[in-house]
């Protein structure tokens, strides 16, 4: 009886330990994002936050069923991060506002999975790639720019390290939708020397669907905007269906970084704006990581 007792008593002890050390552990830590992004599971790994209208996430792909999320584990490429995506779903749309960091110019990667043409991005590795929920980062291989992400329910927070290079630059491309997707319309006016914001109207899934972007940087740049193939320098705004724009920051010392703040709306292009400036505004990236992982 003895025995049993005491063998009852160290038992209820390890129990009470492993109790206390689990929850000692964050439940975040137990989540891994890349689960579905192969095989058929169309999900991405992207930061999202609780019922967040904005996914943030890497685009390696954009025609056919594996391209529903936009990401497909087995690609090596990868074309930019976009603010919107679908999850776990047969047929793909979104795709909003694809950001892309580089340096000196931007590089094409060959077509991935049932893409046809060339487009730009940079070839990147598993191993240098990281998910958390709330939190996405990657290096850029054809860069050297360790890009990480994160996100509140309507805002998406862009941090790019960049390497010693004499032009840092961030390419941005209205004309790219998770399965070319026809856009309508699109729109681009650049506020000031580190404000831009822009509209675009896709028919997709969801049909005439406007979505509205406001993106602040931490650091000025100057803008080359390109409309139906043109290249424009000098011009602050643009209307066309087929719009890119080229920011460029200068030089950067190694490990210097740069930030994107960008709010979206389904209303209008002031409510972008003021969903930045409510949900992120002034704050630090590692602040808005961190309310993320308490969401």
């Amino acid at each position: 009886m003895k025995s049993k007792v005491i063998i009852y008593i160290l038992m209820n002890t390890l129990l009470f330990s492993a109790c206390n050390e689990n929850a000692d552990k964050s439940l975040v830590s137990y989540v891994n994002p890349f689960i579905g992004t192969g095989g058929h599971g169309h999900t991405y790994p992207g930061a999202v936050v609780p019922r967040g209208m904005v996914q943030l996430s890497p685009d390696t792909r954009l025609a056919g069923w594996d391209a529903c999320a936009g990401y497909y584990y087995e690609d090596t490429s990868l074309l930019g991060f976009s603010h919107t995506h679908l999850s776990g779903t047969g047929i793909g749309d979104y795709g909003d506002f694809l950001f892309l960091p580089f340096t000196e110019e931007p590089l094409f990667v060959e077509p991935t999975g049932e893409d046809k043409e060339k487009r730009y991005g940079s070839r990147f590795s598993h191993q240098n790639e990281t998910a958390s929920p709330g939190y996405y980062k990657v290096l850029l291989d054809d860069y050297g720019i360790t890009a990480e992400l994160t996100a509140t329910e309507r805002a998406g927070y862009h941090l790019y390290t960049f390497p010693e290079t004499e032009k840092a630059g961030v390419y941005i491309d209205f004309t790219t939708s998770i399965q070319h997707r026809n856009v309508v319309h699109s729109e681009l006016n650049v506020i000031s020397d580190t404000e831009i914001k822009g509209m675009r109207r896709v028919n997709g899934w969801a049909p005439d669907r406007y979505v509205y972007f406001y993106a602040k940087f931490s650091r000025p740049f100057t803008c080359e905007i390109e409309a139906d193939g043109e290249l424009k320098k000098g011009i602050k705004e643009a209307a066309s269906p087929s719009l890119k724009a080229f920011l460029n920051f200068g030089k950067t010392n190694r490990n210097e970084r740069i930030t994107a703040k960008v709010g979206i709306s389904f209303v209008d292009m002031q409510g972008a704006e003021n969903n930045l400036m409510a949900e992120i505004n002034d704050r630090e990236f590692d602040e808005i990581k961190n309310l993320a992982v308490e969401k």
